[in-house]
């Protein structure tokens, strides 16, 4: 799984809790590459969207990264990758392998504040990481973390209306509370 010596591509991975600004990041970084570059966006979504400014890529929706051609692009993107499973490791290691140049975003954590297999493994060979932080909905402090505002213990639950990012002073109140 790890990268060769021979490894000549890059893997840029932004992560963050719910509302950093992750896709935001991610829509500036490959928007500078699409009329140079040949770019393959990819999300279980059928765009990449800003939610606070209205900016949207269209993507390539896709239900596995399994369905990625390796050959294609010579930049690829993988937006809300926490959806994706183990696989996004093997496929983006294997892009960087070829040579290709790869950005990932997605949560680090999950509302338990337990670690994304993918992303964070992803973090550890990454050329470059950018961990985002939002604003605490308590307490306007840095947020780091993402809250589940509903009971459903289901552990992937899309949508702002059901989190809340909060430093983790003031999540840690909330799980006593809770």
């Amino acid at each position: 799984m790890a990268f060769s010596a021979l490894a000549t591509g890059e893997l840029h991975v932004i992560s963050g809790c719910m509302a950093s600004g992750k896709s935001l990041h991610l829509i500036s970084l490959i928007e500078k590459y699409q009329n140079h570059s040949k770019v393959g966006v990819y999300s279980n979504n059928s765009y990449i969207e800003s939610r606070y400014n209205n900016l949207r890529i269209p993507c390539r929706q896709i239900s596995s990264v399994r369905e990625v051609d390796l050959e294609q692009f010579e930049v690829y993107a993988f937006d809300e990758a926490q959806f994706f499973d183990e696989e996004i490791v093997k496929v983006c290691t294997e892009l960087v392998r070829r040579g290709k140049k790869v950005y990932v975003s997605g949560l680090d954590l999950d509302y338990q504040s337990i670690p994304f297999y993918g992303i964070a493994t992803l973090m550890a060979f990454a050329t470059t990481v950018t961990k985002l932080q939002a604003e605490c909905t308590i307490c306007g402090k840095p947020a780091s973390r993402s809250f589940r505002k509903t009971q459903n213990k289901q552990r992937m639950l899309s949508g702002k209306e059901n989190y809340m990012p909060l430093c983790l002073s003031c999540y840690n109140q909330k799980q006593i509370t809770q």
